[in-house]
């Protein structure tokens, strides 16, 4: 990828849309080389769209970030996860030897973060989330940043990409289903990854809902380095969106 020179532009005053119009390292659909494929991915003609008037989801944007992240600390991505995060929220199953960085070095030199965490590791990060950024009385993330990263930044009807045409606004970083399902929605935000891990948070209700789908950490690696591609059914967003339902409903009833 360096021969396309690496690039990523975000403007500022609350837009996040991007020039990013190449095929990316662990690109949402697996496409990551030559511009057949990024045709087929649906991602549209490098210089086709002006910077800040698009947004395609990408996960080599997270990939640019974070090595924009250690440059400027002088740590590494897993290391400030757990100094920051693991160590003051407690989390119990948190094994920085499991954490890594995947990808094909040969088609860019920004490497996927992976992280392997548990479900109650997961829930913690997401109360720390709901409760403003504090844990036990202390302020462990930012408050003004909490808010900031689920203040909607681009909205439904202007995300394109695998995910065009969802319910889900997004934020710096976490997706913001639609306020429209109701009022125990409000400041809601949500994480997921594949074959269906979730963290979502409802504020309003002081509550995290996860979902974890059973992926070993051996199928995980053989995955994203391309020594296995096959790929188990998992959980989509709209139909964990349908289990957030039902476990509200049945919470009012």
């Amino acid at each position: 990828m360096r021969r396309k020179t690496d690039r990523a532009r975000s403007t500022g005053g609350g837009k996040a849309k991007h020039d990013l119009n190449f095929p990316a390292l662990r690109e949402a659909g697996g496409f990551s080389s030559d511009s057949g494929r990024a045709a087929a991915s649906g991602a549209p003609p490098r210089g086709s769209k002006r910077p800040s008037t698009y947004f395609y989801y990408n996960n080599w944007d997270f990939n640019l970030a974070g090595a924009v992240f250690e440059r400027l600390t002088g740590r590494t991505v897993f290391e400030a996860f757990q100094k920051d995060l693991a160590v003051p929220l407690q989390l119990e199953d948190f094994d920085p030897s499991r954490q890594r960085m995947l990808g094909f070095e040969d088609q860019s030199r920004y490497l996927a973060y992976h992280f392997f965490l548990s479900g109650r590791d997961m829930a913690r990060l997401g109360l720390a989330m709901v409760r403003g950024g504090t844990w036990q009385g202390q302020q462990i993330i930012p408050e003004d940043w909490v808010r900031a990263s689920t203040t909607p930044r681009v909205s439904a009807s202007d995300i394109n990409g695998p995910l065009k045409d969802g319910s889900l606004d997004y934020g710096y970083l976490w997706w913001l289903p639609n306020q429209q399902r109701g009022p125990e929605w409000s400041r809601s935000f949500l994480a997921f990854g594949n074959y269906g891990q979730f963290i979502l948070g409802l504020p309003t209700l002081d509550t995290v809902i996860v979902h974890r789908h059973a992926v070993s950490d051996e199928f995980a690696i053989a995955r994203n380095l391309g020594r296995d591609l096959s790929s188990p059914k998992g959980v989509s967003v709209s139909q964990f969106l349908t289990i957030a339902d039902a476990i509200l409903a049945a919470r009012s009833t």
